[in-house]
């Protein structure tokens, strides 16, 4: 039987005991009237860092103000106000967030999941193996953190009934279903992680190998010989990083000198990386250069003749963007051409952190185009509308990316600025998972 593991790498030494840390000092009546005085700000983002701070406090009269933000006009506001009542463990915020169970989808989520922290359940559905509509795609996750929140029979039952499902769509999310069975550790999981290194959808084997200890070495390179059948580098990675930790060293060697010639170059990094922590050997010259399909000076031609601004029309209004291509042109290009291949259009801004950064790109983050894009360093300071583009290694990147919500100083240098916004600046801070990009048109 294989071993569950909580964690995909090995598990290092535990540390010299210390002792434990002093309690957090507890907030001063000036710090709560600050925390106050914050949650009325102009800013809605000064807004949404207060309702955080508030919850923290633990104190019970910091629930007025918690409760006063649910009337915020902004929804982002509204949404940090649900999760921050849910931390502050307040029952009497019951009857509050159950009245928002059937306002939109972000607060409705949201709201589910504030119950489940206050040990009240309203996301348990009835019929087994059955997903309601509201918990498909990103809903997903929060019925998952809600059920994680409640131990009880019924939820497992629920949860195997979700596993046991041959839908297709339950079949997509099967590979985050697994470790949260897996962590209940109850006689109805048994067995379950041996069963799902044999299943028959890779991604479920890929999931299960990261969650084994040693992980079986015919499994592994199993899977990266469907990767490369399948062209999925996703799952290439997975089997090398699982391989790393199986207990037939000299199986694991081969399959990552086999690595080394992996049409992919981030796989042929990770084996060069693996090779040498865990045998010592460098095999740096291997990982070869970024091809790209133009030569330098086509780009600088590129920058001086192309149009610049281009026009967001997304669910909320439209957003104009201005292009850096004198310093970004091939991540400019590259943005281009998948605006005009229809690539984002419909796609939803899939991670929003209030105050920080709006992502978008690929519906589940997962996706990838068929091609990679070098990082394209330069000064430009990462400022508030500023346009990064996310990174799968640490000089390659593709089709997601960020829009600032407020300057990222600790992005320069790391990703790559290729524009910023020029109008729109107002639905920013009002951007959540439910707003969509409706199409992008190039002048």
């Amino acid at each position: 039987m294989a071993v569950v593991c909580c964690f995909p790498t090995p598990t290092p030494p535990p540390p010299a005991r210390r002792a434990p840390p002093p309690p957090p000092p507890r907030p001063t009546p000036e710090v709560l009237d600050l925390l106050t005085r914050m949650s009325n700000d102009a800013d809605p983002k000064v807004r949404m860092q207060a309702m955080s701070s508030l919850a923290k406090t633990g104190k019970p009269e910091v629930f007025k103000v918690l409760v006063k933000a649910l009337g915020d006009a902004n929804e982002n506001v509204r949404a940090a106000a649900v999760d921050s009542l849910g931390l502050l463990g307040d029952s009497r915020a019951r009857p509050l967030l159950e009245s928002l169970l059937s306002e939109g989808r972000l607060l409705s989520l949201r709201s589910e999941l504030a119950l489940a922290r206050l040990d009240v359940f309203a996301v348990l559905p009835t019929e087994p193996g059955v997903l309601p509509p509201r918990y498909r795609g990103e809903g997903m996750n929060t019925l998952l953190a809600s059920l994680r929140l409640r131990k009880t029979e019924n939820a497992t039952s629920y949860l195997l009934g979700l596993w046991r499902s041959d839908s297709e769509e339950l079949s997509a999310a099967k590979p985050k279903i697994l470790p949260e069975l897996l962590a209940r550790e109850v006689p109805q999981t048994e067995g379950l992680l041996d069963e799902a290194l044999n299943h028959e959808d890779h991604r479920v084997v890929s999931t299960a190998l990261l969650l084994t200890t040693e992980p079986p070495l015919e499994n592994c390179r199993a899977l990266y010989g469907h990767g490369l059948q399948a062209n999925d580098t996703g799952l290439r990675a997975n089997a090398l990083t699982a391989v790393a930790r199986s207990a037939d060293r000299s199986g694991a060697r081969a399959l990552l000198l086999e690595a080394l010639d992996d049409p992919d170059r981030r796989i042929r990094k990770r084996a060069v990386r693996y090779l040498r922590v865990l045998f010592g050997e460098s095999h740096d010259q291997r990982i070869g250069a970024i091809e790209v399909d133009l030569e330098p000076k086509h780009y600088q031609e590129l920058a001086r003749s192309r149009s610049r601004l281009i026009r967001m029309e997304t669910s909320l209004g439209l957003m104009e963007l201005r292009l850096d291509y004198a310093n970004a042109p091939l991540t400019s290009r590259n943005f281009v051409e998948l605006a005009e291949r229809g690539f984002y259009d419909g796609k939803r801004f899939m991670e929003v952190i209030p105050g920080e950064y709006a992502k978008a790109g690929d519906q589940d983050g997962s996706g990838s185009p068929e091609h990679r894009i070098r990082t394209e360093i330069h000064y430009e300071p990462f400022l508030r509308g500023s346009l990064a583009m996310a990174e799968d290694e640490k000089d390659e990147a593709g089709n997601q990316f960020f829009i600032c919500l407020a300057p990222q100083s600790l992005w320069e240098g790391r990703y790559t600025n290729f524009g910023r916004l020029v109008s729109g600046d107002d639905l920013l801070d009002r951007i959540t998972t439910d707003t969509r990009i409706l199409r992008i048109v190039i002048p």
